[in-house]
């Protein structure tokens, strides 16, 4: 029990459903990642209680973002469909950190570090502005953008292409069979390619809505539902607002087709 805790407390499980939540009553849908296995730094103690870096592989949790999902057009969930998909940002330190970790191809992240340095691999996704307006961050176009976008594929593969690609044959062993996979591909560079390491195929990701909507993967959410019982208290407070101001001071109308001609009005 109290290992558990301690994985919840530093995997960030109460900052991923504390944005979960908010989320599910605002958004047609909210989606909570993980258990994730990674690789992470951590503090240890040599000889003399001298501190050492070193590194640890915990599971992790994460909200993610509705605009940064994509399930694919037959989703119910987020297991059923035909694939689905996540976008990432990552920093230069972030990708040093993935190199040498089991799964990564080294000759990937290298060239994408040296792609970047070189100016590419920034904003060839879509845009954020109208995003960065939603979320109060509209200041941000002012500065240039320090990462870098990666997509991240869960989904079936054929053997064959995940052969060429050069996974090893000991696992692929059916070319024509469809494989389970996680992938990430970053510009041209796919820097992950594994076999999804669940039994069942199960993908890390957990979805759910306020109101589910039969047959679609997004629901609708409390301020979708509650939107005509706005519009109503919208109307009649702007019609209060209205009356509030004529009869707040005497009102005085004057026709001047019933003057009589050079009189005093």
């Amino acid at each position: 029990e109290d290992l558990i805790a301690d994985q919840l407390a530093e995997g960030g499980w109460l900052e991923g459903l504390e944005g979960f939540i908010d989320d599910f009553v605002t958004y047609p849908g909210a989606v909570l990642k993980g258990p994730m296995m990674r690789r992470v730094p951590a503090l240890s103690w040599g000889e003399g209680w001298v501190p050492i870096k070193t590194t640890e592989v915990r599971p992790e949790f994460e909200r993610v973002s509705p605009f940064d999902l994509y399930p694919s057009p037959d989703s119910v969930n987020c297991d059923d469909g035909a694939y689905l998909i996540e976008r990432i940002r990552y920093t230069r330190a972030h990708l040093n950190q993935l190199r040498d970790v089991r799964g990564y191809s080294d000759d990937a992240l290298e060239a994408v570090l040296r792609d970047y340095g070189q100016g590419g691999l920034r904003d060839w996704l879509w845009t954020d502005g109208e995003r960065q307006t939603l979320e109060g961050r509209g200041h941000e176009w002012l500065s240039g953008s320090e990462t870098i976008d990666g997509i991240q594929y869960w989904g079936s593969a054929q053997g064959l292409s995940l052969l060429q690609w050069g996974m090893d044959p000991e696992v692929v062993d059916d070319p024509l069979a469809e494989y389970e996979i996680e992938a990430i591909l970053i510009g041209q560079h796919v820097v992950r390619c594994v076999i999804n390491r669940d039994p069942l195929g199960s993908r890390p990701y957990h979805k759910a809505s306020y109101q589910p909507v039969p047959g679609s993967f997004w629901g609708q959410a409390i301020a979708e539902l509650m939107a005509d019982i706005q519009d109503t208290c919208n109307a009649t407070a702007r019609s209060l607002i209205n009356n509030l101001a004529i009869s707040s001071g005497p009102q005085v109308d004057v026709n001047t087709d019933r003057v009589q001609p050079g009189e005093d009005i």
